[in-house]
C-alpha cells in the first residue's frame, strides 16, 4: 500500500497508550517517500526504540514461573535450559482480566508444562515442547483453554535486531554518503552496500511481525500473507465499522466459520480471533436491523461453540430469522453444550408460515441436555390481537434426553406465538418415569406473554423450577404436566379461552407445586385453575400441592377444579383411582367472582383440601373430598351418596367431634317441606387400617320440617361417614365436623 510521508515525532502514536491504534502499514515506505532528512529518520528509529517494549517479549529464565496478570497481551519466552513449569493461580490470589491472554513460546531445552492452581481448570492442557508455542486465553473466572499454535513465534524482536545487525556495523565502515548515523544511541552505521531504503524497509518487515496489520473486512484475510504469531486486525466484518476484530496468525489449516478464524494467503497459517468480550453477531456480518435476515450468520456465530467460546452478547439489537413452517424445528439448537451465555435482550422476529390452526412452533433457542446456562430472549410476530394464537414462535424450548443437566436461567418474553418458555422430556408424556430416567433441574425462569397461547408448558422437564410469569391474552399462564417442585408467581390479565392454571398428570405423578395466581379480568368460561388427571390406568397421584388464589373480575366460570380424572384426552369420568392429596387452596375473591369450587370426580380414597376461607361447592357436592379449614372438616353430597370426611390427619386413637349436619330430601324446592337441621357430639375411634366405630352419638340441638330426614354416622376406610336414609336424586347432604378431643397428626 501506499503511505503518507513520515510525521513529525509527536504525531506519532504512542502504543502505550493505545496499542490498537498503531498500524505498521503506515510507515512502509517507497524509495521515493523516504523521510526528508535522516535526521527525521533517525528520530523515527530512536522513537521505536524507546516504545517498543509494548510488544516486547517477556523472557522468563526459571524453572518454575507464573502467570502475571500485567503481562497479560505480551510474548513470554520460557527460556530455561530443562524441563519447566508455567503455574496459573487462582483469581483469589491474581486477579485477572476478561479476556486475559499471552503468547508463549518454549525457546529453551525442556519441555514447558501447565500447573493448574486451586480450583483452576485448563481446557487442553498440553505439555509444550521445545521450539513450541501455545496461546493461553482466560475464558471464564479460573478457567482457561490453551491452543496450539505451532512452532516458535516470528513476532519476536531479536528478529528484528538480527535485520538491523545484518545490514549495520561500527563507525569505522564508511563509504560516501552511506556514512550516516542509523541509531543516535549505538553510533552505528549503515553497512557498504546497503541503501537507507533497503535498511528502512528490510526493518519494517520485522516491524509486521510486531505490531498488527490491518485489513478492511474479514474476507480479506484470505488475501493477506500472514507469519505464525502476527497479528491481524479487521475494521469491520462485513464493511468497515461494523464488527472488527483482532486475530492472530495461528499454525495449520481450518474451514472458514465466518467470523473467528480463516484461512490467510499464507499456506499452513490461519487467523485466529483473539476475543477479550463476548461473541456478538456482527463479528459473524449481521446486519442487526431487524429486517435483513440474519439467521446464518448467527448460526455461523454459534459454531464458535466449538472453539470453546460460551459467551455471546447480542448488543440489545433486532435481528430478522426468516419464515417459520418445520414444526418442531429451531434457529439455534445446542445439545449437551454447558456454560453458555447469552445476553444482550436481543428481539427476535419471524414469519408464520404455518397455515394449519393445531398447535404448530419452531423454537428460537433449543437446549438438549445443557447445564449452566443463562439465556435473554424476546420474540415477536405480527399478529391480530382478537385471534388466539395456535401456532408460531416458542422463546427457549428444553429437552431433556440421556443425562441429567440442569442450572438454567431464561429471561423471555413473547408477543404472538405459543410459549416464552416450553420444556418436554424425549421419551413422551404416554411413559410413565422410571427412577434411571434422567432429569432436567433447577430451572429458573422469568417470562412475560402477550398474546400467546401459553406463557410456560414444561412436559415432564424442569423439576425444582422458580417460575414468574407476567400474561396478557394468553390461553393458559401455567400448563405443568408430570412435573415436581415448582414455586410459580402468575400475574394475568384479560386471559381467555381455557384454564389459566393447569396442573395435570398423564403418566408421572405431581408433588410439591405452589402457585399464585393473580388474575384479573378473565374472559374465559373455564375455571381460573384446576388440577387434575388424564389418563387411561387411573394410577397417577398428585400431591402437596398449594394454589394462592387472587381472582379480580372473573366474568364466568369457577375459581377452581380439584382431582377432576379425564380418559386420555376423552370425557371427564365420575370416579379414579387415581389421588389428590394434600391441597391446600387460600382464596382471596372480590364479590363479583363466585367463590365456587369444581370437585367433579370421586377419588377412591379420602382426600382432605385444606382452605382458608368458606366457600359453596359447585353443585353442592365435594364428592368424596373433605374441606378442612383450621380443625374443621366438612363435605356435601347429593342422592343417596353420604358425606366422607378425613380422618387422615388424625393420630389412630380415641376422639370426640361436634358435627353440623343439614339435610333436606328435595334441594330444588325453594322452601323444602322435608329437611332436618341437627347438631351432634360425637365420640369414635380409629385404627391404623383406617376402620373404626363410632362409641356414641348425643343430639345437642335440631331444628326439623316435614318428614325429617333420618342421619347416621360410622367410621370407615379412614374417614368419619355421614349418612341419611334420602334416595331421591335431589336429595341434598352436608356436613361439618369440628374435632375436639384427639390428636393431630
Amino acid at each position: 500500500m501506499a503511505a503518507p510521508s513520515i510525521q513529525p515525532i509527536e504525531s506519532i502514536p504512542n502504543p502505550k497508550d493505545s496499542p490498537a491504534k498503531f498500524d505498521a502499514d503506515a510507515f512502509a515506505f517507497t524509495a521515493t517517500e523516504l523521510p526528508r532528512t535522516i535526521e527525521q529518520m533517525n528520530d523515527l528509529v530512536a522513537w521505536l526504540n524507546e516504545n517498543i517494549n509494548v510488544r516486547q517479549p517477556v523472557t522468563k529464565n526459571d524453572e518454575a514461573s507464573v502467570i502475571d496478570a500485567d503481562e497479560s497481551g505480551r510474548y513470554l519466552r520460557m527460556s530455561f535450559e530443562g524441563a519447566k513449569t508455567i503455574t496459573v493461580n487462582p483469581e483469589s490470589i491474581t486477579p485477572q482480566q476478561h479476556g486475559a491472554y499471552w503468547l508463549i513460546n518454549n525457546i529453551g531445552a525442556g519441555d514447558l508444562s501447565f500447573v493448574e492452581g486451586d480450583g483452576v481448570t485448563i481446557n487442553n492442557n498440553v505439555v509444550v515442547e521445545s521450539a513450541s508455542s501455545v496461546f493461553l486465553q482466560r475464558v471464564s473466572e479460573n478457567v482457561y483453554d490453551v491452543v496450539v499454535v505451532g512452532g516458535s513465534f516470528t513476532a519476536d524482536l531479536t528478529a528484528l535486531e538480527n535485520e538491523i545487525e545484518s545490514r549495520i556495523v561500527g563507525p569505522e565502515s564508511a563509504e560516501d554518503d552511506q556514512l550516516v548515523m542509523f541509531d543516535g544511541i549505538t553510533g552505528k552505521q549503515v553497512k557498504a552496500g546497503q541503501t537507507l531504503t533497503q535498511v528502512f524497509n528490510g526493518w519494517l518487515v520485522q516491524l509486521y511481525n510486531i505490531f498488527p496489520r490491518t485489513v478492511n473486512t474479514y474476507a480479506d484475510i484470505a488475501t493477506t500473507p500472514l507469519a505464525v504469531g502476527q497479528i491481524i486486525k479487521t475494521k469491520g466484518h462485513t464493511v468497515p465499522g461494523i464488527g472488527g476484530l483482532e486475530f492472530i496468525g495461528t499454525s495449520g489449516s481450518v474451514v472458514d466459520n465466518g467470523g473467528t478464524k480463516r484461512n490467510s494467503a499464507t499456506n499452513g497459517v490461519y487467523a485466529k480471533a483473539l476475543i477479550n468480550t463476548p461473541i456478538n453477531p456482527l463479528m459473524f456480518g449481521a446486519v442487526a436491523d431487524g429486517s435483513t435476515n440474519d439467521l446464518l450468520k448467527i448460526q455461523s456465530m454459534f459454531t464458535a461453540v466449538s472453539d470453546g467460546y460460551r459467551e455471546f452478547d447480542f448488543l440489545g439489537k433486532s435481528y430478522f430469522l426468516g419464515s417459520i413452517s418445520v414444526h418442531e424445528a429451531s434457529k439455534f439448537r445446542f445439545v449437551n453444550i454447558n456454560n453458555l451465555y447469552i445476553s444482550g435482550n436481543p428481539t427476535f422476529s419471524a414469519t408464520n408460515q404455518f397455515a394449519t390452526q393445531d398447535i404448530r412452533y419452531e423454537s428460537i433457542f433449543e437446549f438438549v441436555d445443557c447445564s449452566n446456562v443463562y439465556v435473554e430472549c424476546n420474540g415477536v410476530s405480527t399478529i391480530d390481537e382478537t385471534v388466539p394464537q395456535p401456532s408460531g414462535l416458542i422463546c427457549v424450548n428444553l429437552i431433556n434426553d440421556t443425562i441429567n443437566c440442569g442450572n438454567i436461567e431464561i429471561k423471555a418474553s413473547l408477543y404472538g406465538g405459543v410459549a416464552a418458555l416450553h420444556s418436554v422430556n424425549s421419551w413422551g408424556i404416554s411413559v410413565k418415569r422410571t427412577p434411571e430416567r434422567p432429569t432436567m433441574r433447577n430451572i429458573r425462569a422469568y417470562l412475560h406473554a402477550d398474546t400467546v397461547k401459553y406463557g410456560t408448558r414444561l412436559v415432564g422437564c424442569g423439576f425444582d423450577a422458580y417460575i414468574v410469569i407476567n400474561s396478557r391474552k394468553v390461553t393458559r399462564s401455567y400448563f405443568n404436566v408430570g412435573c415436581n417442585n415448582h414455586i410459580v408467581e402468575v400475574n394475568s390479565t384479560e386471559q381467555r379461552l381455557l384454564t389459566d392454571v393447569l396442573i395435570k398428570s398423564y403418566r408421572d405423578n405431581v408433588r410439591n407445586i405452589n402457585v399464585t395466581l393473580n388474575q384479573i379480568g378473565s374472559t374465559s368460561a373455564e375455571d381460573a385453575f384446576s388440577i387434575e388427571h388424564d389418563n387411561l390406568e387411573q394410577d397417577t397421584n398428585i400431591s402437596n400441592i398449594t394454589i394462592n388464589a387472587n381472582i379480580f373480575n372473573k366474568a364466568v366460570g369457577a375459581v377452581g377444579q380439584v382431582g377432576a380424572q379425564y380418559a386420555l384426552g376423552g370425557p371427564l369420568q365420575s370416579s379414579t383411582t387415581s389421588g389428590t392429596k394434600n391441597i391446600r387452596i387460600n382464596m382471596n375473591v372480590d364479590p363479583s367472582v363466585s367463590p365456587c369450587l369444581k370437585f367433579p370426580t370421586t377419588p377412591a380414597s379420602p382426600s382432605n383440601i385444606y382452605v382458608s376461607s368458606i366457600f359453596e361447592p359447585q353443585n353442592f357436592t365435594t364428592n368424596g373430598f373433605t374441606i378442612v379449614k383450621e380443625n374443621c372438616l366438612s363435605g356435601s353430597s347429593s342422592g343417596s351418596q353420604p358425606v366422607r370426611l378425613s380422618l387422615s390427619d388424625f393420630i389412630s386413637s380415641d376422639g370426640s367431634a361436634l358435627v353440623n349436619v343439614y339435610c333436606t330430601n328435595d334441594f330444588s324446592e325453594l322452601i323444602p317441606v322435608n329437611r332436618v337441621a341437627a347438631t351432634y357430639l360425637l365420640t369414635f375411634y380409629k385404627v391404623s387400617s383406617g376402620a373404626g366405630a363410632i362409641a356414641s352419638s348425643t343430639l345437642i340441638q335440631s331444628s326439623v320440617v316435614g318428614v325429617p330426614p333420618v342421619i347416621s354416622f360410622s367410621v370407615s376406610s379412614g374417614a368419619l361417614i355421614v349418612s341419611s336414609d334420602q334416595s331421591n336424586p335431589s336429595a341434598r347432604l352436608s356436613a361439618s365436623a369440628t374435632i375436639i378431643g384427639t390428636r393431630f397428626l
